[in-house]
């Protein structure tokens, strides 16, 4: 095999899957294997919650203190929210219309987030506007 291969020509690629990869620009081998991922998110640099910054993408461990799922009246969709805690503070974390996510996210369970820190009311209980992670990605 040469770089100039066509996919077309590796195994398991079909016409169905090669006209998938056309929209993505990849005709050759060499697209193929030069086609990196759109995002990539760092698991490894872990920050404190009481270090993080506002708009900036940060990941953080701890444990999930509380979970919920509701449903939005105004825009009918589900709004979930959870509470991480680590050493240094608590934070909010909130999935819109991700119902499923309360099935795999139990309070008690230790969970790496990460996403970008935003402010707003995000159903708070008390009103308030506060500070939560929005949509944040979980392992």
């Amino acid at each position: 095999m040469e770089w100039q291969t066509p996919v077309l020509n590796l195994m398991g690629v079909g016409p169905f899957v090669a006209k998938k990869l056309n929209r993505l620009g990849i005709k050759t081998l060499g697209d193929l294997i030069y086609h990196f991922p759109f995002r990539y998110e760092d698991f490894s640099k872990i920050t404190p919650i009481n270090k993080l910054k506002l708009n900036e993408v940060a990941c953080v461990f701890g444990k999930i203190i509380g979970i919920e799922n509701k449903r939005a009246w105004k825009k009918r969709m589900d709004i979930t929210t959870a509470i991480l805690e680590d050493k240094t503070g608590t934070v909010k974390a909130v999935w819109f219309n991700q119902g499923f996510i309360e099935q795999n996210l139990k309070p008690g369970q230790e969970v790496y987030l990460a996403g970008k820190l935003k402010q707003g009311k995000a159903e708070l209980s008390s009103g308030k506007t506060g500070l939560f992670l929005s949509s944040p990605i979980y392992e």
